[in-house]
């Protein structure tokens, strides 16, 4: 905390570098990325000259990888089980060339395995799984946005809302789609596109316009 003649006026940076729009008396991060690591500071300033804090240096580790499972059955479908951990969100995504990626379920851990069976495998030549883990619902993507790049289009809000409609089963909870949910991802689709989570609100206020 700093002290002295007022008013004092902050600028907070990072190996030295001033970080744009850092000038309130903290400084805060949410969903922190690997880039976000570094030696952080604070030059305070007043009319009598300024004073650089001490450093504090910000460690981002990587979280365990999830244990996945992946079997062949007997009627040609594949099941995926994952060891989960209580609280944190998993989506298991599938792609046929690697690049373009979609949800094809998700679902909150709760310690126990997650087993996900997937019944399209035998009409496809093949098909690629990855398992992306989040430290909670709040923390990840919409669930329309099923490629989790935290861009909500028209075409995946109008899918979404389809569902919403006539009450199909979604891949990622809550499904049946809440009403709630459906309009926060018409507000997003509608209002930039591009989002970010904001963990201090619940879903589905979490989701919030604009790039993190």
């Amino acid at each position: 905390m700093a002290a002295g003649l007022q008013p004092l006026s902050y600028q907070w940076r990072l190996y030295g570098t001033n970080i744009p729009g850092a000038t309130a008396n903290t400084y805060t991060r949410t969903n922190v990325l690997f880039n976000d690591a570094g030696v952080y500071s604070v030059l305070v300033t007043n009319a009598l000259g300024s004073v650089l804090s001490s450093n504090a240096t910000l460690i981002v580790e990587q979280p365990a990888q999830p244990v996945v499972n992946i079997a062949s059955l007997s009627d040609q479908t594949i099941q995926l089980s994952i060891e989960t951990q209580p609280g944190k969100l998993y989506w298991i995504q599938a792609s046929t060339n690697l690049i373009d990626w979609t949800a094809v379920h998700g679902a909150t851990g709760d310690g126990a395995v997650l087993q996900y069976t997937d019944a399209i495998v035998n009409t496809s030549s093949r098909r690629f799984y990855r398992v992306l883990v989040f430290p909670s619902e709040i923390t990840g993507p919409h669930p329309a946005d099923l490629n989790a790049d935290f861009r909500l289009t028209s075409n995946e809000a109008a899918a979404y809302g389809s569902a919403f409609q006539t009450q199909a089963d979604w891949p990622i909870s809550p499904s049946p789609i809440l009403i709630e949910y459906y309009t926060r991802a018409v507000y997003l689709s509608s209002q930039g596109e591009w989002y970010h989570t904001d963990p201090s609100q619940p879903a589905p206020l979490c989701w919030v316009l604009g790039q993190q």
